[in-house]
């Protein structure tokens, strides 16, 4: 469903289209997915060795099957990429991204040990002044984009030996992050929920928060925005989570989800407003 990097340009210039506020951001993640597909490219050489009998013993247990303690990562490609999405930044927004710039080339950051750390999970931003730094958000979402490619090389070719039909948690079952959106199939009363990390899709209970497994159905509400009944939020009481979501039959095809979850940035603008938090961790800007 996410579709290749054709099918995702297609559908920015038709929301471009349908929704011109969004024409300079698209421009701007136009440029980040062209990037991205062309450094995916690279990885098409490198042999993942893992063992597959063990990869399905975690799957069944309820354990994502990534396990980054056994890939080694090439810190100086990444850090090539990292620098490469850094001056698209600057194009887009060259006060923001110029001090996050300054502020790397001063030496105040070792941008490969800042991949390998958010790699590891154990990123802290900078405690150097922000007024220096810029808006960390900028180096956060950096960061992220510039491991997004390894992610989703690494979780196609795990992809292949687990059956996600099988998969009932709420977070994601290659790399354990949480959804960033969902897909809603109306036909079989059901959804599909997005890892933005990885790029994995897999059914989840139509009725059911994927952050706390709430089950209750007056503990679930649903949000949407005049004349666009084909997104709405799902917001839950119990953990003050929201999920965004696209209505498939509304819309009346396939889209792909990573597109989808930039060009509904104003719905996670209208859920912060009404006070309930991200259940993803995937770092948007806006």
């Amino acid at each position: 469903m996410a579709g290749d990097l054709k099918t995702k340009l297609a559908r920015m210039e038709q929301i471009k289209r349908e929704k011109p506020a969004y024409r300079n951001l698209l421009d701007f993640y136009e440029k980040i997915f062209i990037a991205k597909e062309e450094f995916y490219r690279s990885f098409k050489t490198l042999p993942i060795v893992f063992d597959a009998q063990e990869v399905q013993t975690k799957f069944k247990a309820g354990f994502p099957v990534l396990n980054k303690r056994a890939i080694e990562l090439d810190s100086e490609a990444l850090e090539k990429f990292f620098r490469a999405l850094l001056q698209i930044s600057l194009e887009k927004n060259p006060d923001t991204a110029g001090k996050l710039h300054a502020f790397i080339k001063k030496g105040n950051l070792d941008v490969g040990r800042a991949i390998r750390m958010m790699w590891d999970g154990k990123i802290s931003l900078p405690t150097g002044e922000k007024e220096e730094l810029g808006d960390p958000t900028l180096l956060s979402f950096l960061l992220t984009e510039s491991l997004k490619p390894f992610y989703e090389y690494l979780a196609e070719n795990l992809r292949a030996v687990i059956d996600l039909t099988l998969w009932e948690k709420g977070y994601c079952p290659v790399c354990g992050e949480t959804p960033a959106i969902a897909a809603l199939l109306g036909e079989k009363w059901s959804r599909i929920l997005f890892c933005a990390h990885c790029g994995t899709e897999w059914p989840f209970p139509f009725l059911m928060c994927p952050f706390c497994g709430n089950e209750e159905e007056k503990g679930i509400m649903y949000l949407y925005v005049e004349k666009e009944k084909h997104y709405r939020l799902e917001v839950c009481k119990a953990c003050q989570k929201y999920l965004k979501a696209v209505d498939i039959e509304l819309i009346g095809a396939s889209v792909p989800l990573d597109v989808e979850n930039v060009a509904t940035l104003h719905l996670d603008i209208l859920a912060q407003r009404e006070g309930y938090g991200r259940g993803a961790h995937y770092p948007l800007l806006i």
